[in-house]
């Protein structure tokens, strides 16, 4: 039998010990403001209302105020076909100056990307 074959049980072992001194992970941003978080600020333009931003709610997403509807639902719905009334039967919480908001949000976004 040859000595240079790997060992499938060596293997595992050390891929445990490998694994028990990760670097323990960094503090969760919740609490932090928006900059420290690495969310860019919307500078220049206020947040159309209707549209919060928060490290506490959907990983700082954004998303349509007092509820969990992310803004990128919406568009992905209305892109894929989706009716304004279909998503207002959908979600009962959302109104159609909701997906106004949306739309605005991302329009006003795009309008200040800048492209390297």
């Amino acid at each position: 039998m040859d000595d240079r074959r790997p060992s499938f049980t060596g293997g595992r072992s050390r891929q445990r010990a490998a694994s028990a001194t990760l670097p323990e992970p960094k503090e969760s941003p919740v609490g932090q403001n928006l900059h420290d978080c690495g969310i860019k600020e919307m500078t220049n333009m206020a947040l159309p209302e209707g549209i919060e931003i928060n490290p506490k709610v959907m990983l700082g997403k954004p998303v349509i105020r007092g509820t969990r509807i992310p803004v990128e639902l919406i568009l992905r719905k209305l892109g894929e076909g989706a009716t304004e009334q279909g998503l207002l039967d959908a979600y009962p919480n959302l109104k159609r100056e909701d997906i106004r908001a949306a739309l605005t949000y991302a329009a006003v976004t795009l309008a200040h990307e800048e492209n390297v």
